[in-house]
């Protein structure tokens, strides 16, 4: 795929996310699913650790991609 292909791609999957997913269509879910699973495969990664606050007692580390947004366990 092609890097420009791929940069548009990452741009309509953030655009989705405006409202959250669960309020779509079953069918713009799988779409969007379907970008993801394109980002996972083709995007060249550059993984951000970061800790985010599940309660005022505790936090949790993810690591996720500053290009596409994916997220890694």
């Amino acid at each position: 795929m092609e890097e420009t292909e791929l940069n548009r791609i990452i741009c309509m999957k953030k655009g989705m996310l405006k409202k959250p997913l669960e309020q779509h269509s079953h069918e713009y879910k799988n779409l969007y699913l379907k970008m993801e699973r394109l980002c996972m495969e083709y995007c060249k990664h550059i993984i951000e650790r970061d800790e985010i606050d599940i309660s005022p007692e505790s936090s949790r580390v993810i690591k996720y991609c500053i290009l596409c947004e994916c997220t890694f366990l």
